[in-house]
Parts: structure tokens; C-alpha cells; sequence
């Protein structure tokens, strides 16, 4: 387990019913595992994150026109950003040919959209609690 977080692993992951390792450590009896599942924050997002969420989530919906309509897909959380100074998290979305790279950049996350299809690098935006932004 300790390998598998040393190389990445997300602590604050959510299953689709929201659980995280830790709580499911702790529903089985898994109490030797505990202290090294329990999230650590090194670096917290901007507050409110859960709006900072919500606008990286619109963000996502609004610029892949009805990719997210014809394929399922479980929107990624910001929480991973928290557990280490420098992560970077890569979301391909199907029907996109392509996808999104964000991290936290200061006091907001920087994304960046792009697509095989496109003739550029692609878009960049500014996702902070009050709202998303293009970069030019």
C-alpha cells in the first residue's frame, strides 16, 4: 500500500458513492492501514473549493459541447491537487480526442484544453471560486 502512494496514488479519491480509501479501509477492519490512508493537505485550494469545483466542472461541461452527453463520465475532483506541491492530472475525455491537463497554479487552476483535431496547442483557462475565465 505505502508503494502504491509513494508512486501517486490519490488518498482523497472518491468511488461513485463518494468513499474514500480510508473509509473503506476503516468499513472493513483495515485499522492497520488507517494513518496511511487518512488524506494529508500540502498545499489546500482556493476557498470555497467546493465552488471551485463547481466552475471547473461547468468549465469542462461548456467547452466539450455533448461529449458529456453522449458518453458517462465521472467528472474528476480537485482534491488530488491538495497531496503534494506539484501534481498534474491529466482527463481524456472520448469523444473529445483529447482532453484537459490542470493544476493548481497560486490561487487558482490553470486547465488546459486540446484535442488532436485542433490546428493549435489548444486552450487555456483560469478556474477560480468566482468563476472560469479563457487565458489569452
Amino acid at each position: 500500500m505505502s508503494r502504491l502512494i509513494a508512486h501517486g496514488a490519490w488518498r482523497t479519491q472518491l468511488t461513485r458513492d463518494g468513499r474514500r480509501p480510508v473509509d473503506i479501509a476503516r468499513e472493513r477492519g483495515h485499522t492497520h492501514l488507517l494513518e496511511l490512508l487518512e488524506p494529508v493537505t500540502v498545499r489546500p485550494l482556493p476557498a470555497p473549493a467546493d465552488a471551485l469545483e463547481h466552475h471547473f466542472h461547468t468549465l469542462m461541461r461548456e467547452t466539450t459541447g455533448r461529449c458529456f452527453e453522449e458518453i458517462e463520465h465521472l467528472l474528476p475532483p480537485l482534491a488530488p491537487l491538495t497531496e503534494g506541491r506539484h501534481v498534474k492530472v491529466v482527463f481524456t475525455v472520448v469523444g473529445m480526442m483529447g482532453g484537459f491537463r490542470y493544476h493548481h497554479e497560486g490561487d487558482y487552476v490553470h486547465v488546459h484544453a486540446s484535442s488532436r483535431m485542433d490546428a493549435d496547442d489548444g486552450d487555456h483557462y483560469k478556474v477560480t471560486p468566482e468563476g472560469w475565465a479563457k487565458i489569452k
